[in-house]
């Protein structure tokens, strides 16, 4: 049985809670969360600690896996360089729900975490720790970028590229062939037709740019 931790103690790390106890082979064993009390129970399971503090006290525990359960591809990113800074040899668990179709020819990154209901056909890539949320699809020859979610619902067709640290939000559309630049995010129930340039933010059906986001 594979020891689990947890980071982040919020909404997605209650479901990431789920699917983790949806797979076989996981033992929980609590949450990682710099705002939350340690000891408190969150959906009974345990708060260990803040992050750093938890980290480093399994550094010699070799059965010890953590996931990165917070959808902000920026937060989340941010935290896996704090872990890997503290240490580098630290496991990741890819969690990827029994209910997930998926063909032979998927590759799925380390940390990545696969919902329930999704569905990816063939010759899909996805890389480290990439949330894709329940009941999203993805078509074929498509790669979802280290870092970047995909969120509930959103239909991902063929030839899709989305470089690293992307957001597709819930109940998105993208067209065929469509490149998202790194950093770049899809506003909730937009249908993208264009190609979406590094860092933008593009909102509408069908969806146009409206501001730059942050650069990382």
């Amino acid at each position: 049985m594979k020891k689990l931790i947890i980071i982040g103690a919020g909404g997605h790390a209650r479901e990431t809670l789920w699917l983790a106890r949806s797979c076989s082979g996981f033992e929980v064993l609590g949450f990682a969360d710099d705002s939350k009390p340690k000891s408190s129970l969150i959906c009974d399971v345990p708060v260990l600690g803040k992050i750093s503090t938890t980290v480093t006290d399994s550094f010699n525990n070799e059965d010890v896996q953590f996931v990165v359960a917070i959808g902000d591809p920026r937060i989340r990113k941010n935290i896996v360089d704090v872990i890997k800074a503290i240490n580098s040899s630290v496991r990741f668990a890819t969690l990827i729900h029994p209910s997930v179709l998926c063909s032979k020819y998927v590759e799925i990154g380390a940390g990545s975490m696969i919902s329930a209901g999704v569905i990816l056909t063939t010759q899909v890539v996805v890389g480290e720790h990439v949330i894709i949320n329940v009941g999203a699809a993805c078509g074929h020859d498509v790669v979802i970028g280290d870092y970047s979610t995909i969120g509930p619902k959103a239909q991902v067709s063929g030839g899709v590229v989305a470089h690293a640290v992307c957001e597709i939000a819930a109940g998105v559309v993208v067209r065929q062939g469509v490149r998202f630049g790194q950093g770049s995010m899809a506003a909730m129930g937009s249908v993208v037709m264009r190609d979406v340039a590094e860092y933008s933010f593009v909102i509408g059906n069908p969806a146009r740019p409206m501001k730059e986001l942050d650069r990382i």
